[in-house]
């Protein structure tokens, strides 16, 4: 059961949040704990920040005011990064959002997932739009069925899987080669919440493994996708890794297919 974090009706949250020096002219998301509400308790906001007051009252302005939250392990050559993309839906339409943010992780460090572990347990989340002086120009109370519980488990289920991680040198390589634009766009279609990660991300792993000839990673792979659905999991990342794959020059599905089966890809 999550625990219940909405606000009564009568609380009248702060106008200031109290951030960190080193959050000092970022724009990115960052998990604050506050105890804003005393029938609630300590709770985990996301807060959101701006480089200028001017995008901080645009992005406060922004109706409807669309979060969407997605997690998924990134491949790198030091390690897996679990990787978590806060985004605003632009009111314009169209896929582009009018923010996106990531956040890198260790998956197997338990401290940096503390807060998210803590923000998937609550019940509302509640969001601060803020500017360069972290004066707070909206509040938003979302309702959390994003599903961000779930995808961080499998990410850590997977990650502790493939081995350890070398967080700083494979932020900075992820850093260098995309963008979280790039990266949201790996995933198609677009997602609007987490928990539509999973097949992508073993999609994107077991193609890593195959063309690395990495049997413990592919067995890995198979190990989550048997474990998560069976038979039919391990099904579906294969169809969707075949289809991926089919067109592309030199690319070989069906000989990679049947080298992983051979490595026990398939074993439940």
């Amino acid at each position: 059961m999550k625990h219940d974090t909405r606000w009564s009706r009568a609380h009248r949250p702060a106008r200031h949040l109290p951030l960190s020096s080193d959050l000092a002219g970022a724009t990115c998301a960052a998990l604050v704990p506050v105890a804003s509400d005393p029938g609630v308790g300590e709770e985990v906001v996301v807060a959101l920040l701006a480089v200028t007051e001017e995008e901080a009252r645009h992005l406060a302005a922004t109706e409807p005011f669309r979060v969407g939250v997605v997690a998924g392990l990134i491949p790198t050559g030091h390690g897996p990064v679990l990787g978590v993309l806060w985004t605003v839906a632009d009111p314009a339409g169209g896929w582009e959002p009018l923010v996106v943010h990531q956040s890198l992780l260790d998956p197997a460090d338990a401290t940096a997932l503390a807060p998210f572990r803590r923000l998937a347990a609550q019940s509302c989340w509640h969001l601060a739009v803020l500017g360069p002086d972290h004066v707070v120009h909206r509040w938003a109370a979302l309702d959390n069925h994003f599903g961000l519980g779930e995808s961080l488990e499998a990410c850590v289920e997977l990650g502790r899987a493939l081995g350890p991680t070398d967080i700083a040198a494979a932020a900075r390589a992820i850093e260098r080669r995309w963008t979280p634009l790039d990266v949201l766009a790996a995933h198609d279609p677009p997602p609007v919440a987490a928990g539509r990660f999973l097949v992508d991300d073993l999609v994107a792993l077991l193609a890593h493994a195959l063309t690395q000839r990495d049997r413990t990673a592919a067995r890995a792979v198979g190990a989550v996708a048997s474990a998560r659905g069976g038979m039919a999991a391990m099904e579906l990342v294969l169809a969707t890794y075949r289809a991926r794959l089919g067109g592309a020059r030199g690319a070989d599905p069906d000989r990679l297919s049947r080298w992983w089966r051979g490595v026990g890809g398939w074993r439940e």
